[in-house]
């Protein structure tokens, strides 16, 4: 591919990444009906595999908003944190709910400089809720703002166990 299909390709990703991270902070500010939604304190821990991949938790604190935090590691010899407010809107009479949500991320490469990196992203995807356990579907973009600025695609399938009913 030469540069300059390079350039475009790259600005038309970034262009969707960031209409991706808008509509998931809008979706997140709409406000919605109580209906079937987890009561506060409901804590799941689970695994998402993706990029990134790693160990999941997540912390209902009110009915229709929840935490997730996710400690990922890649291939790549990193390691990272990262951190997402969910809204979740559930449908009527189905298991299924919409997830949305701004987040932030930090870590730290293992190779070359070693540099920590730091950023903001958005989590938008669905979960499929079944008696303990939840299947999330997700699309997490992310803009690393620190040691330099790059727009990072991101995507992962998560299962959830809620420890407590």
């Amino acid at each position: 591919m030469n540069r300059p299909n390079a350039v475009s390709w790259r600005r038309g990703l970034a262009g969707w990444l960031l209409a991706g991270l808008l509509a998931g902070l809008l979706v997140a500010t709409l406000p919605v009906r109580l209906h079937a939604q987890e009561p506060p304190g409901r804590l799941a821990l689970g695994l998402q595999v993706g990029d990134p991949a790693g160990i999941l938790l997540k912390v209902h604190r009110h009915p229709t908003r929840a935490y997730t935090l996710l400690a990922s590691w890649d291939f790549d010899a990193a390691a990272s944190v990262h951190l997402h407010r969910v809204r979740e809107i559930p449908f009527d009479r189905s298991p299924l709910r919409l997830l949305a949500g701004p987040g932030v991320f930090t870590g730290r490469s293992f190779r070359g400089d070693g540099a920590w990196r730091l950023g903001a992203g958005a989590l938008l995807g669905a979960g499929f809720y079944r008696h303990r356990f939840e299947v999330a579907l997700q699309l997490t973009p992310r803009l690393r703002l620190l040691p330099d600025r790059e727009l990072i695609p991101g995507y992962g399938i998560g299962v959830r166990y809620f420890l407590t009913p």
